[in-house]
């Protein structure tokens, strides 16, 4: 399917299908992933995902700190950059079920 007919919601998890999700090893008590853009394969595609993903979030906090999750199927995905344009990295989380 072409980009431009599928649903935003397509789009997305085609993006996030397409990603090598790395372990977050220095993490690990707790468990998370994350995808670089200079691994993305299509860079425009990488940025496209970090505005919807802006555009999309809803605050959620971590200890003391407020991030912006968005939630797809049984992930939160977000960001830890002050800006769209300065985003080289996404992290990813499973949800609990």
């Amino acid at each position: 399917m072409e980009q431009n007919k599928m649903s935003d919601e397509d789009r997305a998890r085609a993006f996030v299908d397409s990603q090598d999700w790395i372990f977050a090893k220095t993490m690990a008590d707790i468990p998370h992933f994350y995808c670089l853009k200079m691994n993305a394969g299509n860079p425009s595609e990488f940025e496209w995902f970090v505005q919807h993903l802006t555009t999309h979030s809803v605050p959620g906090w971590f200890y003391t700190t407020e991030y912006q999750y968005f939630y797809l199927d049984a992930w939160k995905y977000w960001i830890m950059d002050a800006s769209v344009g300065e985003c080289d990295l996404i992290n990813r989380e499973q949800v609990e079920k």
